[in-house]
């Protein structure tokens, strides 16, 4: 799946855990989750950037998220959720890049 120029690693928070079992994150309570990247090669050069971007949704590409844990197939109501991305001491986040010569 393509994003735009760029590959992108989705994963429903739900299922960070695997498929068998489904676990709702808690508001307000950092969970780690690891989000594989799709292969990709690309070449950074001098002043180049990069962007994570955290989305409940990206419609039309990937269904949408209605944030309820329900079902998504079957449920009709929606609701508004904050992202947030830990980064200090305690909750250290990571971006890897294996650099291949």
């Amino acid at each position: 799946m393509l994003l735009g120029p760029v590959a992108a690693g989705v994963i429903r928070a739900r299922y960070r855990n695997g498929p068998e079992r489904t676990l709702p994150l808690v508001p307000g309570r950092p969970t780690p989750v690891r989000i594989e990247l799709f292969d990709v090669g690309h070449t950074f050069l001098r002043g180049h950037r990069i962007r994570v971007e955290i989305s409940s949704s990206a419609v039309p590409h990937i269904d949408a998220n209605p944030n309820t844990g329900r079902p998504i197939a079957t449920d009709t109501t929606s609701q508004m959720v904050r992202q947030a991305i830990y980064h200090d001491r305690g909750h250290p986040s990571r971006l890897l890049l294996p650099v291949i010569s």
